[in-house]
């Protein structure tokens, strides 16, 4: 095998691991917004999906932490301001900053920009914004490796 098909394959790996590591987060994304809307479709928060409670939680980042340390949780949602309504079984008081651990995940659309959820990150998986800066770099690595070694024709 000459140099050209081992660099070929070294490539191929490198870039199909860039991929793995993309495809293994993207479950770890967050549901999504409509920013024109003022509508984000997050999981539904009720006292029948809500396994713990979280305050002064900083975003949803920090959410997703604690979730990731709530025993059971699968999903999260967070809120910058929440009012919660009678049907939720949660009582009337208002809340800022608060992170819901949940068992599961009904998604329904509210309208709020401050809020968001996602899936509970894996001891073993990184968050989608490492993945893609783990891929970019691999990327840049592999452009630099091949303009030096086009300098060396």
């Amino acid at each position: 095998m000459g140099n050209k098909s081992i660099n070929s394959v070294s490539t191929i790996v490198q870039i199909s691991f860039a991929f793995f590591l993309l495809k293994g987060c993207l479950a770890n994304q967050n549901l999504g917004n409509n920013s024109q809307l003022e509508e984000t479709q997050i999981c539904q928060v009720t006292s029948k999906t809500v396994l713990d409670e979280g305050y002064n939680i900083a975003d949803k980042r920090r959410c997703s932490q604690f979730c990731t340390m709530s025993i059971g949780c699968a999903y999260w949602t967070y809120y910058k301001h929440h009012k919660p309504l009678p049907e939720e079984g949660l009582g009337v008081q208002d809340r800022s900053n608060v992170c819901y651990a949940l068992d599961q995940c009904k998604p329904t659309t509210k309208k709020c920009l401050s809020c968001a959820s996602g899936q509970r990150v894996k001891q073993n998986q990184i968050s989608l914004d490492e993945a893609r800066r783990q891929a970019a770099n691999i990327i840049r690595k592999e452009k630099i490796r091949r303009a030096l070694k086009h300098e060396d024709l």
